[in-house]
């Protein structure tokens, strides 16, 4: 059975010109690599499939109000960055389709909650990368 990613009618032109690659989930809902998926734009009878991709990585990430940590290891903050060779929060940010670091924590805080203050728990979930199927 071929699983299915879901996402808003505004990232629609981002997949399938490859400038969305991944998507933050809660949990993997059963997702492993090398997996198909169908990838999913709209909502009831507007849904329409955009295309399917392929699993390339699965990742664990936790998201706090101001930085985020990918398999264990602090992204670097965009505006302290000078020529980092790994990505930083904001280009982890716009790989997921968001324009910045900040966006995206206000949407994964609408979607999922996320702590308010510095001291509270960070939304804790994994990371789907994915190579488009042509």
């Amino acid at each position: 059975m071929t699983m299915g990613l879901f996402f808003n009618n505004c990232a629609a032109d981002k997949i399938i010109l490859g400038e969305q690659s991944q998507t933050v989930l809660q949990d993997s809902k059963g997702f492993q690599m090398g997996d198909l998926v169908n990838l999913w734009i709209g909502k009831g009878s507007s849904r329409h499939m955009l295309g399917e991709a392929r699993v390339r990585d699965i990742s664990t990430v936790e998201i706090h109000t101001t930085y985020m940590v990918l398999d264990g290891q602090t992204l670097p903050n965009a505006i302290y960055s000078r020529d980092q060779l790994e990505p930083t929060d904001t280009e982890f940010a716009e790989a997921c389709g968001f324009d910045g670091y900040m966006e995206m924590s206000d949407a994964i805080e609408k979607m999922y909650g996320l702590p308010t203050g510095i001291n509270g728990a960070p939304f804790v979930g994994i990371v789907i990368k994915w190579d488009l199927v042509q």
